[in-house]
């Protein structure tokens, strides 16, 4: 039987393309004979019908193979040993310059993923989803990296904050940060604005402070292997610590859910 992969993000992009000449129109479909790989469990539901409408998914249900008459005009897509899996999602991307993103978006959308999450923020990145001209993924924009570069008094904390919220941003990215008291100053400002940050574990901000600051992820695994050294029960404390305040570590494609294991 030959394999092939039927992706749910080739229906966005159909979609996308569809609105680009009538911004009106809206897109029904349903998909014959499909079988679904769920991400919940370790199995595949054989012979699925899916019913899009309006762009959504509002029915998955054993395909009889009797006539199904919608209410509405649908496009009737046959999938017989084909194969629908949820979009996936790219938590750790750098976008490319802007010029670039059309491509960048698109190639994301034919390898399946319809969320990204911006790990390096830049002002222009809230234009995406204004621009019609791009394919129009979830997006979740970081705000342009902290850096040591600044010195965060309470005030510039404030600022940052609550500038990067009224724009768009959806949380602060932490490159690197000058001392303690500059992140000390940050996380507070978080807290007080309910806004998130996370970021790299910080070489001059100790794994505990950095936890138990309200750090919703770490990127890259940074902060763990570097404690080896104090020994493994000391990096077992950070796991279970990890754990018990549900951080997320990101390691790149791949998120490990503490909590949860």
């Amino acid at each position: 039987m030959r394999f092939t992969t039927l992706l749910l993000s080739l229906y966005i992009f159909q979609s996308y393309f569809a609105q680009t000449n009538n911004a009106n129109t809206t897109h029904n479909y349903i998909l014959r004979n499909v079988n679904v790989i769920p991400i919940n469990k370790d199995t595949v539901i054989a012979n699925q019908m899916v019913v899009i409408t309006n762009n959504t998914i509002t029915v998955i249900t054993n395909d009889n193979e009797k006539d199904f008459i919608p209410n509405e005009t649908f496009t009737i897509i046959k999938c017989k040993d084909k194969f629908l899996i949820p979009g996936l999602a790219d938590m750790h991307a750098h976008f490319p310059q802007y010029n670039e993103l059309k491509n960048y978006l698109t190639l994301n959308l034919l390898a399946g993923v319809t969320t990204i999450r911006s790990m390096r923020g830049d002002e222009k990145h809230l234009n995406i989803k204004k621009d019609k001209k791009l394919p129009q993924l979830n997006l979740y924009l970081s705000s342009p990296p902290i850096t040591k570069a600044l010195t965060i008094d309470k005030k510039a904390a404030d600022s940052i904050v609550t500038v990067s919220k009224a724009n768009g941003f959806m949380f602060l990215k932490v490159l690197s940060i000058k001392d303690s008291l500059s992140f000390i100053n940050l996380a507070a400002a978080c807290k007080t604005y309910n806004f998130p940050f996370c970021g790299h574990g910080l070489s001059n901000i100790s794994m505990s402070l950095l936890l138990k600051s309200g750090y919703n992820s770490i990127e890259h695994l940074t902060g763990y292997a570097e404690n080896l050294k104090k020994g493994e029960a000391f990096v077992e404390n950070l796991i279970e610590l990890t754990a018990k305040i549900k951080c997320i570590i990101v390691r790149r494609k791949i998120i490990l859910n503490l909590a949860t294991i």
